[in-house]
């Protein structure tokens, strides 16, 4: 009788081991899911490259449209930071030269011959991606790179950045400029 209750204590012992050790498991593989994400795929691409090809038909005047571009094609949050800098401008600085000294998508005042070539997509993830083009205008050339994410399904600019000699990340400098005029009127 000791022989048949030590084995079943030490069965118990052993099935209650097991039973722990794959729960564990169980409960290992419900904390942390094994999700891939979905990769970039070739409509991404097309998707982005058409993006690009019509801002800058439509900004250097190939095509005619009534759309405002940042609406259009922009993050969320690009968006509220131009209409937050022209808001700032008209209120402050009416009259004057504010923020925006020159259009952001040309980065120039004047424009004539505008065309884009060499895109290249990098993409950081499967919602962003950066666009590395040169820009064509007036006879000089920029290397420009524009940062897409993905925004409710849909492929949107979240910033412009000139990687050219007056290098500059409009996003950063949209951001610090606000900042210091909230400085402003604090004083």
């Amino acid at each position: 009788m000791r022989h048949g209750t030590l084995f079943m204590k030490t069965a118990f012992i052993i099935l209650a081991g097991i039973m722990i050790s794959c729960g564990d498991k169980q409960a290992k593989q419900t904390d942390t899911p094994d999700v891939k994400k979905a990769e970039p795929t070739v409509l991404d691409r097309e998707s982005i490259t058409n993006i690009v090809t019509e801002i800058y038909a439509i900004v250097g005047g190939e095509i005619e449209v009534k759309m405002d571009i940042n609406e259009t094609f922009c993050s969320k949050e690009w968006y509220k930071l131009v209409s937050e800098v022209n808001k700032n401008d008209e209120q402050k600085h009416n009259g004057e030269v504010g923020f925006f000294d020159c259009d952001y998508w040309l980065q120039a005042q004047d424009y004539g011959n505008v065309s884009i070539s060499d895109i290249d997509i990098d993409f950081a993830s499967a919602d962003s991606a950066m666009v590395n083009f040169v820009l064509h205008n007036l006879g000089t050339e920029t290397p420009m790179r524009l940062a897409f994410i993905n925004e409710n399904g849909k492929w949107v600019v979240d910033n412009i950045i000139n990687k050219g000699e007056n290098a500059i990340d409009m996003k950063q400098k949209m951001k610090e400029y606000l900042k210091e005029e909230q400085k402003k009127d604090k004083q």
